[in-house]
């Protein structure tokens, strides 16, 4: 598993959670990539000692340079504090780049399942995103994840699918 802009984990334990309810069970490598030393610490350590799976972190600046592993499976939710309007720097342009880069290295390795998840405030946020994703060939919803027991008020997100 290659979790792009890894966060604190979000990705592995909602995989792990959803095999565990499905009734499956999978031992995986993560290699979760990151900005940030602080956060893959809290990653590798609450991951592994949830899943039991084993953590690489990897602290690399996605703006400059993709993931190495050829993944089966690739998650993704790059940082969108350019693409919100609570920022007063919001530049659609500038947030995509991540977005971009993240569609790019699955274009590029190919992993069975891949996996996105953005928030889009705006509806031309939204617009962008989706077109994105439909020239990459990925399928995908814009949901209110509040309604799906997320505990957070409804915020807009897409998430995107794309399996090989």
């Amino acid at each position: 598993v290659v979790d792009y802009a890894a966060g604190i984990g979000g990705w592995a334990l909602g995989l792990y959670y959803a095999l565990t309810a499905a009734g499956k069970r999978a031992d995986y490598v993560v290699y979760a990539y990151d900005i940030d030393a602080k956060r893959l610490e809290v990653y590798r350590r609450g991951v592994e000692r949830v899943t039991g799976w084993k953590v690489v972190p990897r602290r690399v600046d996605l703006v400059k340079r993709m993931p190495e592993e050829n993944a089966d499976i690739a998650v993704g939710s790059p940082p969108c504090e350019k693409l919100s309007v609570a920022n007063h720097s919001y530049n659609i342009e500038r947030g995509l780049v991540l977005v971009r880069r993240y569609l790019e290295y699955v274009d590029t390795v190919r992993p069975k399942v891949s996996l996105f998840e953005e928030v889009a405030f705006m509806h031309s946020v939204r617009e962008v995103i989706a077109k994105l994703l439909r020239q990459h060939g990925w399928h995908y919803e814009i949901r209110c994840l509040s309604e799906y027991g997320v505990p957070q008020s409804c915020r807009r997100r897409v998430l995107g699918w794309k399996i090989l």
